[in-house]
């Protein structure tokens, strides 16, 4: 019992650092998508590699931290974190570990869909759940998805909308009805 109290004391401090990460990721990158400024990526890019440091600190003092201990905004945040890491490689070490909580209740399934596909692109394999996407020409193009035909089912069973409407959301994100080009960092 002491052990876990210990444990719950030590994760809000963890959990107000991983939002105030979180924010800053958005900001820039909220920031970025107003202004389209290459310089703007290199900082974006900058901060994913220092908070991913943070982050593998954090995965090995505590392994995922999941909502039982920093709450489901915190567990959400740092999932979001994670997703804009650059290395595939702790990417790919944050899945069980996620996949783990996901299980105990502790992290939403469609953030494990979305690290899942965000991996498998990133190793060059077809996704599974049709959450990654590209922007050519102002259009959204969905990377190869496995075994397409059911992926509105497996999305369906993670939580996750379906395909015409994440395309729609990230029409209406980047405002694409007036763009030609342009990629997300």
């Amino acid at each position: 019992m002491q052990f876990l109290l210990a444990l719950l004391f030590l994760s809000l401090p963890i959990k107000e650092e991983i939002l105030q990460m979180h924010d800053a990721d958005q900001a820039l990158r909220s920031h970025w998508i107003k202004e389209k400024d290459d310089e703007i990526v290199k900082e974006i890019l900058a901060l994913d590699e220092k908070n991913q440091e943070r982050l593998l600190e954090i995965v090995e003092e505590m392994g995922w931290p999941g909502s039982d201990l920093i709450g489901e905004a915190g567990t959400h945040a740092f999932w979001l974190l994670v997703q804009h890491s650059p290395d595939v490689a702790f990417q790919n070490r944050c899945l069980p570990l996620l996949k783990k909580a996901t299980g105990q209740g502790f992290a939403e399934l469609k953030d494990f869909a979305f690290l899942q596909d965000r991996v498998l692109i990133r190793m060059g394999e077809p996704q599974i759940y049709g959450t990654q996407t590209v922007i050519v020409d102002g259009q959204v193009i969905f990377y190869p998805i496995q075994e397409e035909e059911d992926v509105e089912v497996r999305r369906f069973e993670m939580g996750l909308n379906t395909l015409w409407e994440q395309g729609c959301d990230i029409v209406k994100m980047y405002d694409l009805r007036n763009e030609s080009e342009q990629s997300s960092p």
